[in-house]
């Protein structure tokens, strides 16, 4: 039997990319990137990560992006599989498009059913079925696929912000593309 790798079947108009900075630390960053471009998902050897100073607006060029901060308190009340659950839930939702009509590609490898859990999850906020195959887990995404190595560095410049000002959650400079977790 031939094993089809995730990103040959991506038949999609829409794509959502998501990354996140400053992991295992507190706050964890989560980024989403939305595109309706199919260049934004094809595979290279390897896309090199841009630390350097860009804007978000230069990396984006027309795209969509939400993010939001996980605190530790969140991960310590669902647990670690249930608030990535509900991150990348979250952050699917955030976009007012047709998910059915979406792929959602994840950096890093799926653990404990992940997708379906997703699906689940945004199954039931939409009140119809979305597929588990809308979601794809693909390691090392932000270094393979366009619009996960934007989802990356949009959420590094965002960690690199926060940090200047010591992680102070009232700051404002993004708010308007920031999303909050509903737990």
């Amino acid at each position: 039997m031939k094993v089809i790798h995730p990103l040959e079947v991506l038949t999609k108009k829409y794509f959502i990319g998501i990354d996140e900075s400053n992991h295992g630390r507190y706050p964890e960053i989560y980024v989403a990137v939305f595109s309706d471009r199919p260049t934004d998902i094809l595979k290279y050897k390897q896309i090199k990560k841009r630390k350097a100073h860009n804007t978000i607006e230069s990396i984006l060029r027309d795209r969509d992006y939400r993010f939001l901060l996980v605190e530790k308190k969140h991960v310590e009340k669902l647990g670690p599989h249930a608030i990535k659950s509900s991150i990348i839930s979250t952050l699917v939702l955030s976009f007012d498009r047709n998910i059915k009509e979406t792929h959602v590609i994840i950096d890093g490898e799926e653990k404990n059913c992940l997708r379906y859990d997703i699906s689940y999850i945004v199954s039931k906020e939409l009140k119809q079925r979305v597929s588990q195959e809308n979601f794809v887990f693909v390691k090392n995404a932000d270094i393979l696929l366009p619009i996960v190595n934007k989802a990356d560095e949009i959420a590094n410049i965002i960690y690199r912000y926060y940090r200047r000002f010591k992680f102070l959650r009232t700051l404002t400079k993004y708010d308007n593309k920031k999303v909050e977790l509903n737990i």
